[in-house]
This record gives C-alpha cells, structure tokens and sequence, in this order.
C-alpha cells in the first residue's frame, strides 16, 4: 500500500507519497500502488504530453504502462551524450525513501510527486477532479494538506 513519507533534504520538510511495490511490466501491481501512479500520471500530463488521461481503477494495462514510459522518457529530453537523468524501463520502482539516499531525486514516483506539487502550488484549479478512492485517498488529502 502507498505511504506518506517525509522528504528531510529539501528546505523544510516536504510530504510525498510513495509506492511500496513496483508497477509496471512485470512487477507485483498491487491495485492501490497502481491507482497512485495513475493519479500522479493524470496530475502530470500537460499540452505536450503523450499520452492520455488514464482512468484511476488499479490495473497496470498497456495505457499505464505507455503512460509511465511516455513521462520517463519527457524528463530525458534534451540530455546529450546519451545520459539520461531518468531511467525509461517503463515502470515506478518500489520505493523505500532510506535505501535511495540522493539517488531518490531521479526515481519516477518523486518526480511525479513534484509535479503534483508544483501543480498544486502554482495551479490548485487544474487539479482533475477523479480521485482514486480508498487509502490512496486519504494519503492525498493528507499530502495536500500538510503541504509547507
């Protein structure tokens, strides 16, 4: 089940919430791991965006899985000499906020978790009004609410 974390390095303490279990082609998919990704994913998607608006029913389908790969692959863009500051495999490893250390900063779930940020901060209106429902919910009430 997704959890609320603490993320200490920024100034102040930031609220993310995280996945414990990867979703993806060939991960485990558990139902409110994947309503979380695809919540963030819908929250993330702008103009330029690839992909379509997903619908937040827990299922790790071909359209999620384009969806993930489509957003990993927007945050490569415009890197040179073949780096890339974000893996594009396609899936929203499990996340376990003391074993990535500075690494997190490059994990999908963070950077969706910053743009689900910024938009809340920048944009509170654009927020899509299709919430996933159950503890996935109430981790984003949460978040939302104990925003800095």
């Amino acid at each position: 089940m997704p959890r609320l974390g603490i993320d200490e390095r920024s100034s102040g303490n930031v609220y993310f919430i995280y996945n414990d279990h990867g979703v993806g082609p060939r991960q485990s998919n558990w139902v409110d791991d994947v309503k979380l990704v695809q919540f963030l994913l819908n929250q993330a998607r702008n103009s330029k965006s690839t992909y379509d608006e997903l619908a937040i029913d827990g299922r790790c389908g071909s359209r999620t899985c384009g969806a993930i790969l489509a957003f990993q692959n927007a945050g490569n863009v415009g890197y040179t000499s073949g780096f890339k500051a974000n893996h594009d495999d396609g899936v929203v490893t499990a996340t376990r906020l003391s074993s990535l250390g500075a690494h997190l900063r490059f994990a999908t779930i963070y950077l969706l978790n910053l743009h689900f940020r910024a938009m809340l901060d920048t944009n509170p209106g654009r927020m899509q009004p299709r919430f996933p429902s159950g503890p996935v919910l109430a981790l984003i009430r949460k978040a939302i609410f104990l925003r800095p």
